[in-house]
Formats: structure tokens, sequence, C-alpha cells
């Protein structure tokens, strides 16, 4: 028995860490509206952020808690189509990715009741970390 988990620990275990990469991305410019009050908006402009985030595109899945993608997978749906995965969370947030070129969307579209968070879209680049 113990020869079969060191054997499954060789041979799959580094497949499954290779299955997902961390990146650094950062925003390049970040918009949207600032909620003022229950009905009420204003155009304005985000500081860009910068944040860490695990991409398996393989597997269709990202996580990072600075942009609210848990590692719950029933939190979060993506789709790899044509190199771009695109992935939702539950908290509205979407993010958009071109593995090619590590180009990025982003948005922040919660939509409570009543209406508390700012709707933000953005764009930027990643690298690997």
């Amino acid at each position: 028995m113990k020869k079969l988990i060191i054997l499954f620990t060789i041979l799959i275990m580094p497949l499954l860490v290779n299955a997902s990469d961390v990146y650094y991305c950062s925003e390049d410019s970040a918009t949207g509206f600032r909620t003022i009050d229950k009905d009420k908006y204003e155009v304005a402009q985000f500081n860009p952020i910068k944040f860490k985030i695990l991409i398996d595109f393989e597997n269709q899945k990202l996580i990072s808690s600075k942009i609210l993608f848990s590692d719950n997978p029933n939190y979060q749906k993506c789709i790899l189509a044509e190199n771009i995965l695109s992935c939702m969370s539950k908290y509205g947030v979407t993010f958009s990715i071109n593995k090619k070129s590590l180009l990025f969307y982003k948005s922040s579209i919660y939509n409570s009741d009543p209406p508390s968070d700012d709707l933000i879209v953005s764009y930027g680049t990643c690298e690997k970390f």
C-alpha cells in the first residue's frame, strides 16, 4: 500500500499541481457607476487594483479572494472557448482572460435590493507569478 501511495505522489501529484498557475494581475483602468442612493448613480473612475489569481484553464476555474472568486466550485461558473476563460462568481463578478495574451476584462455588478455596491468594469493584463 505504501508503494502505491508513493507511486501516486510521484506520478500524479505533479500533474495536479501543474494544472493551475498563479498569476499577478494589474488593472490598467477601471470605470463605472458609484452608488449614491437607492436609485441614484454617478459616473465614476475607480483606482485600478492589483491582485493574485490562481487560474486553471484545463479545469475551467479560478481562485482569488481579492476579486471574490472562492475555491468553492458552487460559487462560480466558467466557460473556456477559443482560448478565452470567462467566469462569473455568485457575487456578480465576471472575469474573462485570454490564455495567449493574458489580457483580462473584469466587472463587478452585484445586484442587491436595495442597491449598495458600485458598478465597475475594468481591463488589464496578467503575468505568471
